[in-house]
């Protein structure tokens, strides 16, 4: 990780000069596939200490859709009421854990409702080029660097921590240590036996962490993964929040691809969604390939103002030329090829090159002329010049 000082009196890196490009306003796109009508998000911009701060923050709801909908309204105020005023990157991860455990706190209140929710907020600081991103559960954020490359592979890093106990060692060796029970849910029509992901009892949920789920033990944490990330001044990146609905269908590869080829935040957004509901394994699916689970996608675009808000810029500049470079050899072509359909047309009707009138009317004349008029060019009778009248003698 790079190390920068920062002066929290301007808010700015001490180590960057007059020089350093200054961000502009993040760009941001979202898209969502509905199904359950679980998922939710919310973004937001507010200034904290002086400082310009970018906030996304999506929710993927089960059991039913309060502790989601509670979120989606609490969550990002009690962010900010966390951080006190203090935009630095140690106050802003104090603020994620605070405001994801006041969260928790609300929804196990909530009489009458057990549901739960998964989340990831990330907080771009675009006064000091930071990225901090905070998670529960199986939704995650994924880092595209320098959108700008002409690179066939970008660069890119996962920003959150999965919590799906099928994919998690660690967080399974804590629940069992913790003296509850991990095992596969067993479905009497089977016979007896275990079927599906890996679940944690009492309760019964596949992830080991969350917000809400009020009929789970102890063994459910709202303690969010946090991870900072300190970008180049100059670097132009992009930032993707997604549900499993994406990250189950897409390898993350892919998804970078996908993204660095969209030329704005919103076609990002739309191509991941859409790309993943269409590639989507037909156990998710219902008939008529319907996805069962809620899909969404959140891209940010961060980086100098300076910078065109389109994303590769290079290979936007490559494919301009290779089609201005098309065009003008298909203007050449079609020339050439006009040319020779009036030279074909002026012979058929033996019209002198020196210039002549033609007798018949243009619709009497050949479909060969008309050919040649179609195709861009004119064929204009053309008058000889009278000769002067003799001068008198005198």
């Amino acid at each position: 990780m790079v190390v920068v000082q920062f002066d929290r009196s301007s808010g700015r890196n001490s180590n960057s000069s007059d020089e350093a490009p200054t961000w502009g306003n993040s760009q941001v796109g979202l898209y969502q596939r509905v199904s359950k009508g679980t998922d939710r998000c919310t973004v937001r911009r507010c200034t904290i200490g002086g400082e310009r701060i970018q906030l996304s923050l999506l929710l993927d709801g089960h059991g039913g859709t309060e502790a989601a909908d509670h979120c989606k309204l609490m969550l990002l105020d009690s962010f900010i009421l966390a951080c006190d005023g203090d935009p630095s990157v140690a106050s802003m991860k104090s603020a994620c854990s605070s405001a994801f455990q006041t969260a928790h706190r609300q929804v196990r209140t909530m009489q009458g409702s057990t549901s739960g929710c998964t989340a990831v907020l990330v907080v771009i600081n675009e006064d000091r080029w930071a990225c901090v991103c905070a998670n529960v559960g199986d939704s995650n954020a994924m880092l595209v660097r320098d959108t700008q490359d002409s690179k066939p592979t970008p660069q890119f890093q996962m920003l959150c921590e999965n919590h799906r106990l099928s994919d998690n060692l660690a967080e399974q060796q804590r629940i069992i240590a913790a003296g509850y029970n991990v095992g596969r849910a067993v479905n009497k029509g089977d016979r007896g036996k275990p079927k599906g992901p890996l679940r944690a009892y009492p309760g019964g949920l596949i992830f080991s962490r969350a917000i809400g789920n009020a009929d789970c033990a102890d063994w459910l944490l709202a303690e969010p993964h946090v991870s900072v990330t300190l970008l180049q001044p100059e670097s132009k990146c992009l930032v993707v929040v997604a549900s499993n609905g994406v990250w189950d269908v897409l390898d993350p590869a892919l998804a970078a691809v996908l993204a660095r080829r969209a030329k704005d935040v919103h076609t990002v957004a739309a191509a991941l969604v859409q790309r993943a509901t269409n590639d989507r394994n037909p156990y998710y699916t219902s008939e008529w390939n319907v996805p069962l689970d809620d899909t969404t996608a959140i891209a940010l675009s961060i980086g100098p103002s300076a910078r065109p808000t389109t994303l590769v810029e290079a290979e936007r500049k490559k494919r301009q030329v290779r089609t201005i470079n098309k065009v003008e050899r298909e203007q050449e072509t079609d020339g050439h090829r006009a040319a020779l359909t009036l030279s074909i047309a002026i012979s058929v009707l033996h019209l002198p090159l020196n210039g002549c009138s033609i007798s018949r009317p243009p619709q009497q004349d050949s479909t060969t002329l008309h050919a040649a008029c179609r195709s861009g060019l004119s064929v204009l009778p053309c008058r000889r010049r009278r000769s002067p009248p003799p001068r008198p003698t005198t």
